[in-house]
């Protein structure tokens, strides 16, 4: 790294979610591999398409937990 460069330490990865997707996970893990800190901001989706969200947030961010559990 050169001096007059910034390291990042912190990213975020926002996203719906509804559902969550191997591409979302691939993101993720990605992430996680570049950076020493990853959040993933599960985002309530208000009426995306013209309908509601298919899962609740509480869901969604549950999903994420459960598909990056053994990711370590």
């Amino acid at each position: 790294m050169r001096d007059n460069e910034t390291k990042v330490e912190h990213v975020v990865v926002p996203g719906t979610f509804d559902p969550v997707t191997l591409g979302h996970l691939d993101v993720i893990l990605r992430a996680r591999r570049l950076f020493p800190r990853v959040t993933v901001a599960v985002a309530a989706s208000a009426n995306k398409r013209g309908h509601g969200p298919v899962f609740s947030l509480d869901e969604r961010a549950e999903m994420i937990r459960e598909a990056l559990a053994g990711e370590g």
